[in-house]
């Protein structure tokens, strides 16, 4: 089993009875090897026998046209090795246009984000405090990738999401480490 279910990130919101839910899928980030402010996210359950690009494909060209915004930055403070867990996942490349919703050059005429599979673990045990903006703005957007465009609705994240808490490696050891019954899809 991974070191990361061993370390005191992990371990400190199962001791305080946080219910945690795995929120598994598709993440899409600016191509810079830092930590984003925010991610697209798509929630897909991955096929370990396909190679990344196949089932990235298979992803996104299944998927529904929506897409939601997770404020990701703020896991730093708990996850200390987020920006080398995030980098360091197989990710490809992929031009993202439209409404700006995450911070990007637009205007670069080539690959602006990386696209990867992702495991966001969110906090839903204190829903009830968290702040009900009520229903966010629809933006649209397109993505190229591999030669095909997609088009994806997007908008923030649901209240029922949860505070995120820390980001996995979608790999097949950390998915059959964790109970199934956590995963969101």
């Amino acid at each position: 089993m991974s070191s990361f279910f061993e370390s005191d990130y992990y371990k400190y919101p199962r001791q305080q009875k946080n219910k945690l839910n795995y929120n598994a899928g598709v993440i899409i980030y600016c191509n810079k090897d830092e930590i984003p402010h925010q991610v697209l996210f798509m929630p897909y359950k991955r096929h370990f026998s396909l190679t990344l690009k196949e089932d990235l494909l298979k992803a996104l060209t299944n998927a529904s046209d929506s897409l939601i915004i997770v404020y990701f930055q703020g896991m730093r403070w708990a996850q200390m090795d987020l920006k080398q867990d995030l980098i360091s996942s197989e990710y490809l490349l992929a031009f993202l246009s439209g409404d700006k919703v995450i911070p990007l050059n637009f205007n670069k005429k080539e690959e602006n984000v990386r696209i990867t599979f992702g495991i966001i673990a969110c906090d839903t045990s204190k829903l009830e405090i968290m702040p009900d903006f009520g229903e966010s703005k629809v933006s649209n957007l397109n993505l190229k990738f591999e030669n095909f465009d997609y088009h994806f609705r997007c908008r923030d994240a649901p209240r029922t999401f949860g505070y995120t808490r820390f980001f996995l490696k979608y790999s097949a050891e950390n998915y059959y480490a964790i109970d199934e019954g956590s995963f969101n899809y």
